[in-house]
């Protein structure tokens, strides 16, 4: 599978979140090769609004998907990825503070029966990028954070 293809993807819609002043997180979940939904976060509309949550609100997580994420997932989005059929979780940045995916903790589990893979790094450096200009530069809606 093409990781960078769809980590493009979310790259461009994490984009547009740092165009329309929110945090430049965003992904896709993708089944038999094929984006089948997209999210990008809303923190400043709600706390809750993360991409992964405003992304798998739009399928049924019972049926077996992929996550390429911009950032690794949070502890929070971490938790309810757990909850669904997720196979993997590619991402690209880890995330230090709130990681959920070994960045702060692993919430993933190690029972044989949920076998998940996870990657991170890919494209790690245009996430990181994307994420540098949100906290550098004047924002109304990130005082609100």
């Amino acid at each position: 599978m093409n990781h960078e293809k769809f980590m493009k993807i979310a790259l461009k819609q994490a984009q547009i979140a740092l165009d329309n002043q929110q945090v430049p997180i965003s992904c896709v979940l993708v089944r038999d090769g094929e984006v089948i939904a997209q999210g990008s976060n809303l923190t400043s509309k709600s706390p809750i609004h993360h991409a992964e949550l405003v992304a798998m609100n739009n399928i049924d997580t019972t049926i077996p998907f992929d996550l390429y994420v911009t950032v690794e997932p949070c502890i929070m989005c971490a938790s309810a990825l757990m909850q669904t059929n997720v196979n993997c979780i590619y991402y690209g940045a880890s995330n230090q503070k709130f990681g959920g995916c070994g960045g702060v903790v692993t919430i993933v589990p190690e029972e044989p029966w949920k076998k998940l893979k996870l990657e991170g790094g890919i494209m790690e450096a245009e996430a990181i990028e994307l994420l540098k200009y949100f906290f550098e530069r004047p924002n109304e809606k990130k005082a609100k954070m």
